[in-house]
Formats: C-alpha cells, sequence, structure tokens
C-alpha cells in the first residue's frame, strides 16, 4: 500500500503547479522541494516541482534566460538518482476502496464503477495538472531550440514524455492514461513524429472501440461497458424476462378490467348469461392452446431484449411507452379471437349467434393493435420519444399513458364477443403460462449476469487491455517504449 504521506504530497506538488500557472509567479518554490523530499523518486512530483520553481524564478529581474532556468531546474528532475516510477498512487487506493465497496454493495458492476465515479481521496487533479506541465516543458524545450540548445531541449521533452509514457504504462484508470497519450504525442510531435502517431493512434483505436459498447446502466456518467459482448446478454435476457412478466401481469388487468366490462354490457342491456357464458366442459390442457397464449409474448419480449441490448435505453418515457405496450398486449391476447380455443373457455353458443362477419375484425384486432403499438415503440425510439416529450409538455405521461391503457383494456373487453368467464379464464391460464416462462427465463438471466460480473472488475479496471488487446503495448507502443522508457539522463 502506498503510504499516505507520498500521495499526499503528489497530490499538493499538482494542485501547487495549477495555482502557479493561474496566479503567475508565486513563492512556493520552498514549500514544492519540501513536498519532494516526500515523494522524490516519483517522476511526477519531480516535474511539478521544477515547474514550480521555474514559475517561481518567473518573477526575477530581469526574468533568466532558458539556459539558466534548464540549469535550476535539471537537478530537481535529475535527482540523486533516476526516478524509478512515475504514478499517481491511485492504484493502491482504488483497490482499497473496491474492497471496502464490496462488502457492501453485492453487485460488483456497482462497486466497481462507483470506484471511478465517486471521489474517495484519490488523485484527480491531474487532468489539470498535467497539461500544464506538459505545456511549460514543451515551451522551454522551443525556446532552448531557439538558442540552438538541443540537448537541453531534449532533456525537457524526454523528461516530459517519460512521465506520460509511465504513467500510460502503470496508472488503470482509462482517462489518465488517454491524456497521457495524448499529452505524448503533443510533447514529441516536432522531435518524434513517429512516437506522436503512435501515441494517437492508440487513443483513436480505443475511443473507436469503445463507441462501439453500448452504454452501462450501472455507471452514473453511463460510460460505454468494458465488456460489450457479457453486457448485452445479461441485459437482453433481463429484457426479456421483463417483458414476458409486463405480459402476464397485462393478462392479470384484464381479469380486473372483468367487473367494469360486466358493467359497461350492463349498460348496453345484456343478459346475465351473456355477461358470464356457459363454459364448454373443461378438457386436458392441449399444448397447441398453451402455445397460443406464449407465441405473441415471446416475440415481443424477444424483439424488446433484441432492441434494448443493441440500443439500451433511449428515454424514460421510451421505456414507459414500451412498458405500457406491453401491459396492453398481454391484457388484450385474452380478447384476441384465435385465444377462444383454450380448453374450457369456448363460447357459448348464445354469445356466438349474431352477426359474425360484424365481431370478426373486433375480435381479432386488439392483439394485432398490441402487437403493431410496441412495434411502433421498439423500432421508432426517436420518433416515439420525440412524441411523448411533446405530449408530456400538455398531459403527463406517467399518468396519461397507464390511464389510456386501462380504458383500452375495458373497452375491448366490454365489446367483446367472448363471455366475460372466457376472457377470465383465458386470462388466468396467460397469467400463469407467461408468468412460468418469465420465471424460467429470469434463472438464464442470473446464469448469464453472474458470468459478466466474474469478469467485470478486472476489464474495468483495465480497459486498455480489453478494448486493444492484452498485447497493446507490443503494438502501439513498439515506437515509443525503445526511445523514452529509460532513466532521464
Amino acid at each position: 500500500m502506498t503510504s499516505a504521506p507520498r500521495r499526499l504530497a503528489a497530490a499538493r506538488l499538482l494542485q501547487l503547479a495549477i495555482q502557479a500557472n493561474r496566479d503567475g509567479p508565486t513563492d512556493a518554490t520552498a514549500q514544492a522541494s519540501l513536498l519532494l523530499t516526500q515523494d522524490p523518486d516519483n517522476l511526477v512530483s519531480r516535474l511539478a516541482c521544477a515547474v514550480i520553481t521555474d514559475l517561481g524564478n518567473q518573477a526575477a529581474t530581469p526574468a533568466p534566460d532558458p539556459a539558466a532556468r534548464v540549469a535550476t531546474i535539471r537537478p530537481i528532475i535529475a535527482g540523486s538518482a533516476p526516478a524509478i516510477a512515475a504514478t499517481l498512487h491511485n492504484n493502491e487506493i482504488a483497490a482499497a476502496w473496491l474492497a471496502i465497496l464490496e462488502k457492501n454493495i453485492s453487485r460488483r458492476d456497482v462497486a466497481v464503477n462507483a470506484v471511478a465515479y465517486f471521489d474517495h481521496v484519490d488523485i484527480r487533479n491531474h487532468f489539470e495538472a498535467l497539461p500544464i506541465l506538459q505545456r511549460r516543458l514543451a515551451t522551454l524545450a522551443d525556446d532552448l531550440d531557439s538558442a540552438h540548445r538541443s540537448a537541453d531541449a531534449d532533456f525537457c521533452r524526454r523528461s516530459a514524455a517519460g512521465m506520460f509514457l509511465g504513467l500510460l504504462r502503470a496508472e488503470l484508470d482509462f482517462a489518465t492514461r488517454l491524456l497521457c497519450a495524448e499529452l505524448l504525442a503533443r510533447t514529441v510531435e516536432k522531435s518524434d513524429p513517429d512516437s506522436a502517431r503512435a501515441a494517437r493512434r492508440l487513443r483513436d483505436d480505443f475511443h473507436a472501440r469503445a463507441a462501439e459498447a453500448p452504454p452501462d446502466l450501472t455507471d452514473p456518467s453511463r460510460s460505454p461497458v468494458a465488456l460489450p459482448q457479457a453486457y448485452r446478454l445479461a441485459l437482453g435476457s433481463l429484457a426479456f424476462s421483463g417483458a414476458l412478466a409486463l405480459c402476464a401481469l397485462g393478462s392479470a388487468g384484464a381479469i380486473a378490467a372483468a367487473p367494469f366490462a360486466a358493467l359497461g354490457r350492463l349498460l348496453r342491456r345484456k343478459s346475465a348469461a351473456s355477461l358470464l357464458g356457459t363454459a364448454s366442459p373443461r378438457r386436458s390442457p392441449r399444448i397447441l392452446a398453451l402455445l397460443s397464449l406464449l407465441t405473441a409474448p415471446v416475440i415481443l419480449a424477444a424483439l424488446a431484449a433484441f432492441n434494448v441490448a443493441a440500443d439500451g435505453i433511449h428515454a424514460e418515457s421510451w421505456l414507459l411507452a414500451l412498458m405500457s405496450a406491453l401491459l396492453a398486449a398481454g391484457a388484450l391476447l385474452t380478447v384476441a379471437q384465435w385465444s377462444t380455443t383454450v380448453p374450457g373457455c369456448e363460447r357459448s353458443p348464445a354469445a356466438s349467434a349474431g352477426s359474425k362477419s360484424r365481431t370478426a375484425a373486433l375480435c381479432r384486432s386488439p392483439l394485432l393493435f398490441a402487437i403493431l403499438a410496441a412495434a411502433a415503440v421498439l423500432f421508432l425510439p426517436r420518433q416515439t420519444t420525440a412524441l411523448l416529450r411533446s405530449v408530456d409538455a400538455l398531459v403527463p405521461t406517467v399518468l396519461l399513458l397507464p390511464c389510456a391503457i386501462a380504458a383500452l383494456v375495458v373497452a375491448f373487453v366490454t365489446h367483446s364477443s367472448k363471455p366475460l368467464r372466457a376472457i377470465i379464464r383465458t386470462a388466468a391460464l396467460a397469467w400463469c403460462v407467461n408468468m412460468a416462462a418469465a420465471l424460467l427465463s429470469l434463472q438464464v438471466h442470473r446464469l448469464l449476469d453472474r458470468a459478466y460480473q466474474h469478469h467485470v472488475v478486472a476489464a474495468r479496471m483495465d480497459e486498455l487491455a480489453v478494448r486493444l488487446g492484452d498485447n497493446w503495448q507490443a503494438d502501439y507502443l513498439a515506437v515509443v517504449l525503445p526511445a523514452y522508457d529509460a532513466p532521464i539522463p
């Protein structure tokens, strides 16, 4: 474990560099030198102290020339012995914080995302400080080139490049690594274009591959997931199970709508016999009848799972619309004409009498309507979201959609030619079949999610290796390492 004084000294040196760059020449040289004694072998601390010292010397009159400036900072950077590391001391802190969070958070992906997102006394001011160090040293190197002191200019560039390369290899935070790759390229783009192109190629390839990954819904910043394939399987299986459960709840909603439908039929002056119907004698369940109740929900659940796994959740309003459409599909499934063949749920002769041609379209339309609504939400996410946001400006959709679904189900059940007894029995059977399928698919999701959780921590803690391959250093830094992975002369 890194000692606290070393980490605090590095953080304070970076902060002093930020303040000196912002406020101009300051008298912080003595404080920086004292802090460097707490972290002497760290190239990051050495360069921060050197820049603070150089900025402090700018207050002298007359201002020192580039040769005098580099002569002042050279002993600080070189030290009595070469620096043994370039580090922010964050890896050890992140590992300790993760161990604490995993004791209280059951999901490992949530825990590892919390490590990256929430402040836990790790060093984060380097995102502002490192560009300052690079800019100051690069400017000094350019001034030295103008003064025909190429050896001193090379010393400044090699010092900065060595620090960025060390952080790129040692730190596990991908944002820090990408920043160091860019700063490394800026530092050597004039003196070593090949190394600059290699560093930028690493950064660009990482961004390209991260853009192909879906956003992580457990990450507050919605950053791309580290394991896209495993994540899509886990999320898709969860969406599939949830969609089947929503269809099952919709079937239960048809049962809840039955009393209102009975009242509506009474108002339409239907007889009591036609309200409940006379069911045929029960027969043994038929597989075909059960499958007829499961086919449409499975198709809708598969479409929802594919869409969510591929593109994620587009918006909260879109998710609400999808849930409402699935609930409606489950409820209207029990009203559809082709579900009347479920054993024990045949219509009575009285209910079958009348004009079949007039009611055929009404009997077949409910499920088709729900399927088309769900398909529109799934395949037109942007248009659906835009429409719902426009409606939400007038009426809250969180209230409008449930009320509209409830009214639609009651209306279809009321006007259906099927007896209410047949609708209730069909709805109960549909609830059982779809809920059983949902629970079975949930177990599949748990297996897939367990596999994802097993690998997510290692992947999240070293995203460069995940996205660029375990041999990313050999693939991208083959030109850079021989030139800058050496002690500063």
